[in-house]
């Protein structure tokens, strides 16, 4: 036990001190948090966009409802990643 435990007292003062959490640790995971779910939502309404536009082509469907001639869904989290970024999150 000896041998083991004196090595690694000589190598302590090398070693990196462990990281400490800053003051915007919680809002960081907030937003991060915000970020998947803004990812998750803009998702679904993708796959739901692009269920849409096969069933109408697919079946016809309604000549005055036309989901394939809507643009698809706007990317929308690219605000959350600037939030990020302005808090010095990475």
């Amino acid at each position: 036990m000896r041998r083991l435990f004196l090595p690694l007292l000589m190598l302590a003062p090398l070693l990196p001190a462990p990281a400490e959490a800053g003051p915007n640790v919680p809002l960081c995971f907030a937003i991060q948090k915000n970020y998947g779910d803004c990812l998750r939502r803009q998702s679904a309404r993708r796959r739901h966009w692009e269920y849409e536009r096969e069933e109408m082509g697919e079946w016809g469907g309604d000549p005055w409802d036309h989901p394939h001639r809507r643009p698809p869904p706007e990317d929308e989290c690219a605000a959350w990643v600037y939030e990020l970024k302005a808090n010095g999150c990475f």
